[in-house]
């Protein structure tokens, strides 16, 4: 289940896995382990993001490498991947919109109030001058003690 979910974690937050060009693949090797040990394991249906293999099926697992990996080096391909950008997650935004909205389960308090306040007034901003913004919010977690839009500057 963790590997399907780290599969699930890198189409959602990189844009150049999300489309589907270029597949996911995931699997577990447990190398110590022999199917005996893990056998609850085997019991889950294995998917395209999750497989596991155990020591005791090293070769299968080798093979299962081999039929997912270009045989040609792949530096170039990493340096691409390592330079994409990384996107806000779609059912985290979802999610936080929907809990802001109602926020029926936060009571805001002073300080509290005034931070949501400024990042709500600098995200609309934002949005209407269509450009970045970023606000630092420090103390305590929960506390809003303090926020401050910081001004982006360009490299």
């Amino acid at each position: 289940m963790q590997v399907q979910d780290y599969c699930e974690y890198l189409t959602d937050f990189l844009g150049v896995l999300s489309h589907g060009r270029l597949p996911v693949a995931g699997a577990a090797y447990l190398h110590n382990a022999v199917d005996r040990d893990v056998v609850d394991l085997y019991q889950r249906q294995p998917t395209a993001l999750s497989r596991i293999f155990t020591g005791q099926r090293r070769g299968q697992f080798l093979d299962y490498l081999r039929s997912h990996l270009a045989p040609a080096p792949g530096a170039a391909a990493a340096d691409r991947f390592l330079t994409r950008s990384v996107r806000p997650s779609r059912h985290l935004l979802s999610y936080a919109k929907a809990e802001l909205k109602d926020r029926a389960h936060f009571t805001l308090l002073d300080e509290q109030r005034l931070a949501y306040e400024l990042v709500l007034h600098d995200v609309q901003r934002a949005r209407s001058a269509d450009r970045k913004s970023v606000v630092v919010v420090s103390g305590g977690p929960g506390s809003g003690v303090a926020a401050r839009p910081v001004p982006l500057r360009r490299q």
